[in-house]
């Protein structure tokens, strides 16, 4: 978690900008204004929300574990986001990350801490935006993310349970702790 400015100039960079921000909106219930949707945003709403199906449960549970609050939201978020990554990059992993920010925000709404909830979008757009070299060099761009996920297959969800399994194992560690 470092204090280093995030360069958001890379057409990478702009579109993980604008879906973390149109996602977490739509997450959170706010209206999108004004504002075309992007078609990757549209993408990875429906991705996520196909792992919140398949997940719930789990997911539901992990910032109650988690003890969110304004004071530990960002430490945790990249923390998780660390571990999500922690042995590589791929889209399915970028998606979950988009997922686990989206529920994050959801509980925010819920227990009222609504004041945080821009700077979860400006967390993940970040931390994604970090990633905009393999996003652009081995993930084909956001339209290789688009080539790869359009098409409704439900083999890749199986192996995003896996990472999600990492956030559990995350969770579990953190709860432990406290």
């Amino acid at each position: 978690m470092s204090d280093t400015p995030i360069n958001f100039n890379t057409p990478e960079a702009k579109i993980a900008k604008e879906v973390a921000y149109q996602l977490i909106q739509k997450k959170t219930g706010k209206n999108i204004k004004n504002q075309q949707i992007r078609k990757e945003t549209e993408l990875m709403m429906r991705l996520v929300e196909e792992i919140e199906i398949k997940h719930e449960l789990f997911l539901s549970n992990m910032c109650k574990r988690l003890n969110l609050n304004t004071e530990n939201a960002q430490s945790m978020f990249h923390t998780i986001a660390e571990e999500i990554f922690s042995d590589g990059i791929n889209w399915g992993r970028i998606i979950v990350l988009y997922a686990f920010a989206g529920k994050i925000a959801e509980h925010c709404r819920k227990s009222n801490d609504e004041q945080i909830i821009d700077k979860i979008a400006l967390w993940v757009a970040g931390f994604v935006a970090k990633k905009s070299s393999w996003i652009r060099d081995s993930g084909r761009g956001w339209n290789g993310f688009i080539e790869n996920f359009d098409v409704k297959q439900d083999s890749w969800v199986q192996g995003l349970f896996a990472a999600t399994l990492g956030l559990g194992t995350i969770a579990a560690a953190l709860y432990i702790k406290s």
